[in-house]
């Protein structure tokens, strides 16, 4: 158990701080996690937690708030009650440990972004500014882009491509960082 220091986590009501630990093989653990939306209450009371190299699918009716759950891990959304802990640390929003695929995705497309630009901001996306280019990142984007099945579309753009090439590139761009939980929010709603 790796305690979470005090000063790093606020706790919601009805939790203890002995509730914010997680264990050392946790990628995730959600405390007694409740959240509303347009002031009706969506998720109530989840708890569970996800170790390292498990497997774990969230199946629920259309809006039995599976998007939303992913949207606390993600810490787009508050909680108006309980915890998330990513890695054993309080969830930030923009958080390198979290590789996320969004269920609906749309772009332009005459947005000039390419496929191989889309999985490069994966590698720090999360960060301002822009990054320069090196023969790593380029090597890096290319083997993610291989990995996925999408090499041929590297110089595509995203908006042009259908549902399933874009889904590919998505999960590229989600899996290029190395993150240590992957989130895919229907992972097969788009394919060809």
């Amino acid at each position: 158990r790796r305690p979470v220091g005090e000063d790093a986590v606020s706790v919601a009501p009805g939790l203890a701080r002995d509730d914010v630990v997680a264990r050392d093989d946790e990628v995730l653990s959600v405390r007694g996690v409740s959240a509303r939306l347009g002031g009706r209450p969506v998720l109530t009371d989840i708890e569970f937690s996800i170790g390292a190299g498990e497997f774990t699918g969230l199946i629920g009716a259309n809006g039995a708030g599976k998007t939303t759950l992913f949207q606390v891990i993600l810490g787009t959304t508050t909680p108006s009650r309980g915890a998330v802990l990513v890695g054993g640390a309080p969830r930030s929003r923009r958080n390198p440990q979290i590789g996320y695929v969004p269920q609906k995705f749309a772009l332009d497309p005459d947005l000039p972004l390419r496929a191989r630009d889309l999985v490069a901001l994966g590698i720090d996306g999360q960060r301002l500014g822009f990054p320069l280019p090196s023969p790593a990142r380029r090597r890096a984007v290319q083997e993610i882009l291989e990995a996925v099945g999408a090499a041929e579309l590297a110089d595509a753009r995203v908006g042009e491509l259908s549902g399933g090439e874009q889904q590919r590139v998505l999960i590229g761009h989600a899996l290029i960082s190395r993150p240590r939980l992957l989130l895919l929010d229907e992972p097969l709603a788009n394919l060809d």
